[in-house]
C-alpha cells in the first residue's frame, strides 16, 4: 500500500509541474493531436467503417484530451499567477503587458485579460 501512495504522490508531482508549464509539451500535444485527426481522416476515407478506423480513433482523442488539459492547466496557472500578484482586479491593459513589470510576465506567461 505504501508503494503505491509514493507512486501516486510521484505521478501527481509530475502532472503538477509538467501540465501546462512546459511550452513544447504545449506544442507537442497540439502538433500530435492534430496528425492524429488527420490520420484518422484519412483512414475512414481509404477504409470506411473498419477496425482500423475505430482504432485510429484512440489516439486522436486522446491527445485530443492531453492538449485540452494543457490548456486548462496553463489557464489556471496564468489566473492564479495575476490573482497572487493582484493585477486582475486592480486593472490591466487588454492586450499587453500589466501596468510594471512583473516576474511572472518574463517568464513567459503570455494572456489576455479582461476587467
Amino acid at each position: 500500500m505504501h508503494a503505491i501512495r509514493v507512486a501516486a504522490l510521484s505521478f501527481r508531482a509530475l502532472i503538477a509541474t509538467k501540465l501546462g508549464a512546459c511550452a513544447l509539451c504545449i506544442r507537442l500535444s497540439l502538433t500530435l493531436s492534430v496528425v492524429s485527426w488527420l490520420l484518422l481522416v484519412v483512414i475512414n476515407a481509404l477504409v470506411p467503417g473498419s477496425l482500423a478506423a475505430k482504432l485510429a480513433l484512440v489516439p486522436a482523442l486522446a491527445f485530443a484530451a492531453l492538449f485540452a488539459s494543457h490548456l486548462a492547466a496553463y489557464a489556471v496557472r496564468v489566473l492564479v499567477a495575476y490573482g497572487r500578484a493582484g493585477r486582475v482586479a486592480s486593472g490591466l491593459h487588454l492586450l499587453g503587458k500589466p501596468r510594471g513589470v512583473s516576474a511572472f510576465v518574463t517568464r513567459g506567461f503570455n494572456c489576455i485579460a479582461l476587467p
